[in-house]
Parts: structure tokens; C-alpha cells; sequence
């Protein structure tokens, strides 16, 4: 029950952040912050799940994002298969990894965007970069990357330094709402026990007062 909710949670983080950015003209994408935090909490496939999930849901309401759907597939699988499992990180690991699938995803968007985008990358930011290289480069492709990379690595250091933060708040809200259950029980045994007990002391007294009474009739 817990990890189904984890998951709609993750997938929920990924829509909400797709519509920041784009609401705020963000130069970011914050698109992958649950399916970052899926990948390192369950691993790399229900990472893909959440990806996948929450892909199709923004295609729905704008056809772009069926397109990026492997770059989603491709973050999920490089945070759940090299996101270090020990208690103790390292911080600068942690970024040097979401570096590297900032790049992966950059040279994935790259022909995708010259494919189905005329070169463009659909962020304000990235695309007035791209116009500006234009301008003194004569290399569309190459500006393209440049404007991908501009945009994915800042996004992605971001994007895990959040879900590190989102896993840690469900986790103490998940010991909160435990704590505060079994507080609860144990307020309900309490409450049973001095129950049973006043019964219990009403049938003693009632028996007692019975037998007072046939006492007294005896003699």
C-alpha cells in the first residue's frame, strides 16, 4: 500500500514540475524529479514505470512529450543502476551522477529535437540560446546541443539533489504516521483495559452486594 502510494506520489511530482517550468518559463525541465526519486528508492525499473507513467499523461495534453519518452527510460536507468547504496554519499558523486545523465539525456534530445523540432528544444531558454549560436555558428546540430546541454545539466543536478529531499520527507512522514498509530492503539488498549476493568469491578460489587443481602436473609 505504501509503495503503490510512493508511486503515484512520484508520478504526481513529475506532472507538477513539467507544469512549473513551463508555466514560469524555467530554464529546467523538472520533469524527472519522481522518476529520480522512483529509480533510487526502488530501482531502475519502476523508475521507468514512473517515467513511462507520467509521460503519457503530459502527451495527452501536448503530443511533444511521447517523443522524449526513452530520455525518461534513459535517466531512470542510469540513476537505478549507478545511484550509490549506502547510507553514507558522498554529495559530489551524487552530482558527478546526475552530470552524467544530464549529458546521456542531451545527446539523446539532440535528434530528437532535430527530428520532430526543427533543432529547437521547446524551452524558452534553450531556444534563445540555439537562435543566438545561430547566429555566429554555422552548425544548427551542434547548437542544438549546446542549448540541450545548457538546460539538462543544471536540471538534473536540481532534479536529484530534490528527489533526495522527497524520499526523505515521505520517509518521516511514513514513521510519523506509524508512530502516531500505534499511539493510537495502545490509547485504545488502555482505554479497553480500564473498560474491562469497571466492568469487572461492577460485577464483583454487584455479586457482593448478592451475597451480602442472602446473608442477612439467612440469619
Amino acid at each position: 500500500m505504501y509503495s503503490t502510494m510512493l508511486v503515484l506520489i512520484f508520478i504526481s511530482v513529475n506532472i507538477v514540475g513539467d507544469y512549473i517550468a513551463t508555466y514560469f518559463h524555467l530554464p529546467l525541465w523538472l520533469d524527472c524529479v519522481g522518476t529520480i526519486a522512483a529509480a533510487i528508492h526502488f530501482g531502475a525499473v519502476i523508475g521507468i514505470v514512473v517515467s513511462g507513467a507520467s509521460s503519457i499523461f503530459l502527451g495527452i495534453m501536448g503530443s511533444h512529450h511521447f517523443w522524449y519518452i526513452p530520455t525518461g527510460f534513459a535517466v531512470a536507468l542510469i540513476v537505478g543502476l549507478i545511484y550509490p547504496k549506502s547510507e553514507k554519499k558522498e554529495q559530489l558523486g551524487v552530482v558527478t551522477l546526475a552530470l552524467v545523465a544530464g549529458l546521456v539525456s542531451s545527446f539523446i534530445n539532440t535528434p530528437i529535437d532535430v527530428i520532430f523540432c526543427g533543432g529547437y528544444t521547446l524551452n524558452l531558454w534553450g531556444d534563445a540560446l540555439k537562435a543566438m549560436l545561430d547566429t555566429y555558428v554555422n552548425a544548427s546540430k551542434f547548437s542544438t546541443l549546446v542549448a540541450e546541454l545548457f538546460i539538462n545539466l543544471p536540471d538534473r543536478v536540481l532534479s536529484i539533489l530534490l528527489a533526495q529531499l522527497l524520499i526523505g520527507g515521505c520517509g518521516r512522514f511514513r514513521k510519523y504516521y506509524i508512530q502516531k498509530k500505534k499511539k493510537s492503539g495502545s490509547e485504545k488498549k488502555t482505554v479497553s483495559m480500564i473498560l474491562v476493568i469497571a466492568l469487572a469491578g461492577s460485577l464483583i460489587g454487584g455479586i457482593t452486594a448478592d451475597a451480602s443481602d442472602l446473608y442477612l436473609e439467612y440469619e
